[in-house]
């Protein structure tokens, strides 16, 4: 995990893959740098980070994650992010290579954005861009009796049955 002081235009992106992750850094670098990103490859590691954090107007403004990684997943880490009401305030998406309904739905539930992952570098940056732009805008969580704060891992996959 790559961290340096947190400031009100941090970024925390999680993602395992090195080469998505040298990309975000090289288009972030080209489209903006009043934003600094930690850099974690695994869920846990978002969460460690943000409990690190002793000072609330510290915290990330964005936090990305990708939905497939080791360790806890970005389904599960945003449902953590969310049952924990000190993070409400905190804009979280997915930038994932899925499109599924059900990802888009599990998101919504969340309080959460799912971006696909584009195929072009100009539509890469793009999307950046718009990423960034829920630094700006976010609107806190509410918070509601529909949000499930100890969801099973392999109730969120297709096919999957609950045992």
């Amino acid at each position: 995990m790559k961290t340096q002081p947190t400031n009100p235009h941090t970024v925390v992106w999680a993602d395992d893959d090195l080469d998505d992750l040298l990309l975000m850094r090289e288009t972030m670098e080209r489209l903006d740098q009043n934003h600094h990103v930690v850099e974690t490859h695994n869920g846990q590691q978002v969460l460690d980070y943000l409990r690190t954090i002793n000072d609330s107007s510290l915290y990330p403004c964005l936090i990305i994650l990708d939905i497939n990684m080791p360790v806890l997943n970005g389904r599960d880490t945003l449902a953590q992010i969310r049952s924990e009401a000190q993070y409400d305030h905190i804009s979280v998406v997915m930038f994932t290579t899925s499109s599924s309904d059900r990802d888009h739905a599990f998101c919504k539930q969340y309080g959460a954005k799912l971006y696909t992952k584009p195929n072009s570098l100009a539509e890469y940056e793009r999307v950046i861009a718009i990423l960034l732009t829920h630094c700006d805008s976010f609107e806190p969580v509410e918070r509601t009796t529909h949000l499930v704060t100890d969801p099973s891992p392999q109730s969120h996959f297709p096919g999957s049955r609950n045992r």
